[in-house]
């Protein structure tokens, strides 16, 4: 009579290199978080938006980032002037800096 369960083959010693094929989201978070601060140490005063764009994450990440970082006392919040292209509508935008 044939055996109905089934038998995994048995595992061999762990090899190097092994192991996942993309990092997971802690890895990216510490990137981007990384990326931000990298962007406004080089930028002096940048807007949350233009952050955003830059590194192509969306403005809600860089608000969360951003808040991390000001909490860890790394930047802070400036007032920036108002662009040319600005319309005196509406709320003006947030500059990051570092502290």
């Amino acid at each position: 009579m044939p055996d109905t369960e089934f038998e995994s083959p048995p595992l061999g010693p762990p090899r190097d290199g092994c192991g996942p094929l993309f990092p997971g989201p802690e890895s990216d978070a510490k990137s981007y978080r990384r990326q931000l601060f990298e962007a406004v140490r080089a930028s002096g005063l940048i807007a949350r938006v233009d952050l955003a764009r830059q590194i192509g994450i969306s403005p809600a990440t860089v608000t969360q980032i951003a808040t991390d970082l000001i909490g860890a006392g790394l930047i802070e919040e400036g007032e920036l002037p108002r662009r040319d292209s600005d319309t005196p509508r509406g709320r003006p935008p947030v500059g990051l800096k570092v502290r």
